[in-house]
């Protein structure tokens, strides 16, 4: 909890069940690393690799995920709540089950089939189906049950501060 661990290297680490609550965690390394069931609420995780990290069952509520790649990361029954993905690449990322009540995307996060954010984007429609790009038997699915409470996004030139320049979604 706490620590100072920026740019460190836990590629292909096991870190299950592991408390990095509020650690500094910038720019490191969890390339293939197994954070399943890891605490990482209130980590400030901005411009980390974490593409192919297993986070099933993570608590990153809270979290700075800000530039995060997490390309192929497996999301799946991730606690997303409160956290940043500004910037973030969540591209064939598995959110299936996620919580992601109150996430912030701006327009520079890209969604799991590669298509950045916007206001037009509809989080709802990856809750009904398969998401494109996918090859067959590879298609994270998004629990329809879900939660997408007062999800916000920022435009590129509003201050994130500024709650008043938040669109909800809902």
């Amino acid at each position: 909890r706490r620590a100072n661990l920026e740019r460190a290297d836990f590629g292909e680490a096991d870190l299950r069940y592991t408390d990095l609550s509020h650690a500094n965690l910038s720019h490191t390394d969890f390339f293939k690393t197994n954070l399943q069931e890891a605490i990482l609420a209130g980590a400030d995780l901005r411009g980390a690799q974490m593409m192919m990290a297993n986070l099933e069952n993570a608590n990153l509520q809270g979290a700075n995920l800000q530039g995060a790649n997490l390309q192929g990361a497996n999301l799946q029954g991730a606690d997303l709540r409160g956290t940043d993905l500004q910037g973030a690449n969540l591209h064939r990322a598995n959110l299936r089950g996620a919580r992601l009540d109150d996430a912030i995307f701006d327009r520079q996060t890209i969604l799991p089939d590669r298509q950045k954010w916007s206001p037009r984007v509809a989080l709802a429609d990856y809750l009904r189906g398969t998401i494109p790009d996918f090859p067959a038997g590879d298609v994270p699915m998004l629990d329809a049950e879900q939660r997408l409470d007062n999800v916000q996004m920022f435009d590129d030139e509003q201050d994130p501060d500024d709650i008043d320049g938040r669109i909800n979604l809902n």
